[in-house]
């Protein structure tokens, strides 16, 4: 009868043939016999062929957030007179809601700007409405209207002005664009 780690046989007869077809060799006892099992590399090697399969293969859900209506495109101009300039447009019905921000370095004595809504067909713009004449005093200027436009057609809202600091005028232009649906 064989007991497990007592049987005293000559496995290196059984080793060296499994060696040449490239398998290893297990040896179990199983009630009175010794039983010899051969594993082949070539199993092992698809085995783990196929688990990296289907690792890699396995679908991901990707996750997308809308991206919040800014006209920051994340590209930052470098101003000498203006810290920051920006133009919101937004519709509720067919009222444009426009606003426009503009901040002056330290030291700015004088803003004015014009803002302009204009109707974009294709590579065409038409203003609509311009508000001319707009000025503030300091480094702050800030601007918010209304207006009634026809709707299914995209608009642009485009701000140009002036910064005055230290005896130096800075032209600049800032727009966003919506649809009036």
């Amino acid at each position: 009868m064989l007991k497990a780690g007592a049987a005293k046989i000559n496995l290196k007869k059984f080793g060296k043939k499994c060696n040449k077809t490239g398998g290893s060799v297990v040896y179990t006892v199983e009630g009175n016999k010794l039983k010899r099992k051969v594993i082949f590399m070539k199993t092992k090697l698809m085995a783990l062929v196929t688990a990296l399969v289907l690792l890699i293969s396995v679908n991901v859900p990707a996750f997308a957030t809308v991206k919040p209506k800014s006209s920051d495109s994340g590209i930052h101009i470098m101003y000498t007179n203006t810290d920051s300039a920006s133009a919101y447009l937004d519709f509720s019905g067919t009222r444009a809601d426009c606003s426009a921000i503009v901040e002056g370095k330290s030291g700015t004595t004088k803003i004015t700007a014009t803002v302009y809504l204009k109707r974009v067909v294709g590579s065409t713009k038409t203003t609509v409405k311009a508000w001319t004449g707009l000025s503030a005093s300091g480094d702050s200027f800030s601007f918010d209207k209304s207006y009634y436009a026809a709707s299914g057609y995209n608009y642009e809202l485009e701000i140009k002005a002036k910064v005055y600091r230290n005896g130096t005028v800075e032209s600049i232009s800032v727009s966003d664009t919506a649809y009036c649906g």
